[in-house]
């Protein structure tokens, strides 16, 4: 009898573990071009799911709903920081970012923004066809469903 229950009980473990496998990951199909040259249309991508608080790091490329639509985009901005497009440049609490992921020739307007303590700044690295916080202000972290660190 033992036996059976020893048995009995890593099998459930296995059955367990694995399911919490199969939800830890989320397979996702861009759509678009606005990731381009990082990602490209049709291409297929692993994200991981978020179950808890999600603390984003700078360049994380995250999923989130925005007006019922999913969008991918690339973190750029942080909680509480403030953003500028100055001169087509990202700068960041006055300080110029430095990244690599952008397309060539991205025209920025002149813009600046705040980002709240719960808020991220998003943006497409195909910034020129891109619809982002540029577009529609910083996004909340609560509406990022999965990222790519």
């Amino acid at each position: 009898m033992y036996n059976y229950l020893r048995i009995y009980l890593k099998v459930k473990k296995l059955i367990i573990s694995s399911m919490f496998t199969m939800f830890k990951k989320q397979k996702v199909t861009v759509e678009g071009i606005s990731m381009e040259p990082t990602f490209f249309n049709g291409q297929k991508i692993e994200l991981n799911n978020i179950f808890f608080r999600f603390t984003p790091q700078r360049f994380n490329i995250v999923k989130f709903k925005h007006e019922k639509i999913s969008k991918l985009k690339r973190v750029v901005g942080l909680p509480t920081e403030h953003i500028e497009f100055i001169n087509n440049k990202i700068m960041i609490n006055g300080v110029y970012l430095k990244e690599n992921f952008s397309a060539d020739n991205t025209n920025y307007l002149n813009q600046s923004f705040e980002i709240l303590k719960n808020e991220i700044f998003v943006l497409g690295d195909n910034r020129n066809y891109s619809k982002d916080s540029r577009d529609f202000g910083p996004i909340k972290l609560n509406k990022v469903v999965s990222f790519l660190d």
